[in-house]
């Protein structure tokens, strides 16, 4: 008989001598395994075989516009073009064209649906893991256990069922049906374990919980994250178990923590600054922040800060890592959309409050302060991070700082849904609000100019968090309402909405609603493009007008109502309006609240004249309490519309 001198792919995985015949081994024919030295003329056209068939050679999978094949990756052309329309699909990896058989097999022993999972779980680890609030499961653990059937299938199906997005690109429907069954199958079963309040039940239904929102099933996504604060905490995994009393290991003890801080920043993004709504307060989160992802991985035990420290330990705070870092900036965050949304409700003059909007932003300025080298914002940072997966969180650890300068000044800025009542805005003195508005454009500035280098010096394919489309989009408003025209601004303005649209091509391919938010910042292209010549031709009757006057004009006459405290693209609004729900037969609701589409908006002569402009008329009824739902504060967490993937 005929020998080879290698080994068969299925003796390889599983350890063990292969007898290489080339009629198939002797340890595959008796475990009724597939082998690889299988000659094509012998196998079968049936759906198994042609999974099998994988195992012959290194696996090549798509993920995130780029070709992988096992232990060595490499890049290929992947196109970004401004319309997703024109965009090319990425082409779908040959073990997923048997998806109906997948999808019962996941969990199962079943080998030859192992190289499908094992890309799932690579994709995993690539392009959702970096994202702060997923750093909960270690990595070497998950893959031992998932090698050595050891994994929970409820959890398996999770992972890979979230992961399967960054597997298709582009792909929103029926590629990803067997997707959406793993992660309903494994939601009918974990409801049958909520009598079992544990740690690997709370990670499946926290998994879940994202998964509702990237479907835009955001009033499921609301229910179920009320529900795993309420386990979290019957669990006590807000207590620390520092000393590992328990007979827990360091790594066991840090999960724990982690996805306890994952929660909080969950609670976070979807209270808004509601004190109602808050299910997580701060002062109740008695354990040290997340530590660095080196100690994490390689069971280093640490000692970290807590949130907020009695005292400054600086070795503690040297030890925190980047998710510790979100986890504070989230807690800022939650700090700042309080007050400002209890100034807009209760109408107050910001500039009766500047004292406390001021201690903010010194919290703001103190946390940029104290971030590590290696976590400041530098250009030889971002290069050393440009082609791995830890240029996600640190680009969205800087962005949002940046947005929360805008969140906690924007209500200063006329024209905004989010500025204050017109009455109220003429109480305060202009020095004041001239310098809240300068601080807003510094910052959008200054987020523009990184998302710039971004796209010059590293890879935007790596970007994958979707609140990260929400600042761009914000971000654009601001810069338009902000950006001064004359003296040829206007190109530079155009130049900067360009590259907003195209630092967010990629999420676009894996979000639904960015695509939205890139025809929204379209939208002010257009116009600048049309106001331009109108207001050549309004000049020689005015000839005092600016293009500065004529665009903030325009902008304002699109009917935004000011006052409101949510953003258009907000996880409250979507609730609150009845949006959020998978089976909601208006997805593009999103967008009804306001007239933000600003084709046919004219510009008369009586508009652009020289007398100031008014701003849009606002209700101005006192605060009731039914009125609460206008009175959230600009949640950056991002829904998508539609199905979802």
């Amino acid at each position: 008989m005929r020998v080879r001198k290698n080994t068969c792919m299925q003796c390889r995985r599983r350890k063990v001598r292969c007898g290489g015949e080339l009629t198939g081994c002797t340890n595959c024919m008796r475990l009724s395994f597939a082998c690889s030295f299988v000659s094509n003329e012998q196998e079968t056209a049936d759906i198994s075989t042609q999974c099998a068939n994988v195992a012959k050679q290194p696996l090549r999978y798509t993920v995130g516009g780029t070709e992988r094949r096992r232990g060595t990756p490499r890049l290929v052309s992947y196109e970004i073009t401004r319309s997703p329309e024109r965009r090319q699909t990425p082409p779908l990896p040959t073990p997923l064209t048997a998806s109906p058989t997948t999808a019962a097999a996941v969990g199962s022993d079943t080998l030859w649906v192992r190289p499908v999972l094992e890309a799932h779980i690579d994709a995993f680890f690539e392009h959702v893991y970096p994202n702060p609030r997923f750093r909960f499961l270690h990595q070497s653990l998950f893959r031992r256990s998932f090698r050595h059937d050891k994994l929970d299938p409820l959890l398996l199906r999770c992972v890979c069922g979230i992961t399967a997005r960054f597997l298709h690109l582009g792909e929103h429907a029926t590629a990803l049906q067997y997707a959406r069954d793993w992660l309903r199958h494994a939601e009918s079963q974990v409801w049958s374990r909520l009598a079992d309040m544990n740690v690997p039940n709370l990670q499946i239904l926290v998994l879940l919980t994202y998964w509702h929102l990237m479907e835009h099933n955001t009033t499921m996504a609301w229910t179920m994250s009320a529900m795993v604060a309420r386990i979290a905490y019957g669990i006590r995994l807000n207590h620390d178990d520092s000393s590992g009393r328990h007979g827990a290991s360091f790594v066991a003890r840090e999960a724990n923590r982690r996805l306890m801080w994952s929660i909080f920043m969950l609670d976070k993004q979807y209270a808004g600054g509601f004190l109602e709504l808050t299910l997580c307060p701060p002062e109740t989160m008695y354990i040290q922040l997340p530590c660095g992802e080196r100690s994490f991985e390689l069971e280093i035990p640490v000692i970290t800060s807590t949130l907020y420290p009695s005292e400054v330990s600086p070795d503690r705070e040297k030890k925190v890592g980047l998710m510790g870092y979100m986890v504070r900036i989230f807690a800022i965050r939650h700090d700042i959309l309080q007050k400002t949304r209890q100034i807009m409700s209760a109408r107050k003059n910001p500039y009766a409050e500047r004292d406390q909007l001021r201690r903010l932003e010194t919290a703001l300025d103190t946390f940029a302060a104290q971030l590590p080298d290696h976590l400041q914002l530098t250009s030889r940072n971002i290069l050393l991070r440009a082609y791995t997966p830890h240029l996600m969180g640190y680009i969205v650890l800087h962005s949002t700082w940046h947005q929360l300068y805008c969140d906690l000044y924007r209500m200063m800025i006329p024209g905004l849904r989010e500025s204050i009542h017109e009455d109220i805005l003429q109480q305060v003195p202009e020095a004041y609000a001239a310098s809240c508005r300068k601080i807003c454009l510094d910052h959008v500035v200054a987020a523009g100019d990184l998302w710039s280098e971004l796209l010059q010096q590293a890879d935007p394919l790596t970007m994958t968090d979707s609140t990260f489309a929400s600042y761009v989009h914000q971000s654009a408003h601001i810069l338009a309402h902000l950006w001064d025209l004359d003296d040829g601004q206007d190109q530079q303005l155009r130049e900067r909405f360009q590259v907003m649209i195209q630092v967010l091509d990629h999420l676009a391919l894996l979000y639904p609603v960015v695509a939205k938010i890139q025809q929204d910042i379209q939208l002010l292209i257009t116009e600048l493009d049309r106001v331009i010549p109108m207001f050549h031709t309004q000049r020689e009757q005015h000839p005092t007008l600016t293009l500065t006057q004529c665009w903030r004009t325009t902008l304002r006459q699109r009917g935004v109502r000011g006052g409101q405290t949510t953003s258009k693209f907000s996880m409250l609004s979507s609730v609150w309006d009845g949006t959020g729900s998978s089976s909601s037969s208006s997805t593009p609701s999103l967008f009804q609240p306001d007239n933000d589409d600003l084709t046919g908006v004219s510009i008369s002569a009586s508009t652009v004249g020289l007398s100031p402009v008014p701003i849009d008329a606002v209700d101005q009824r006192p605060m009731a309490s039914s009125d609460w739902k206008r009175t959230g504060q600009w949640d950056v967490g991002l829904v998508s519309v539609s199905s979802g993937f």
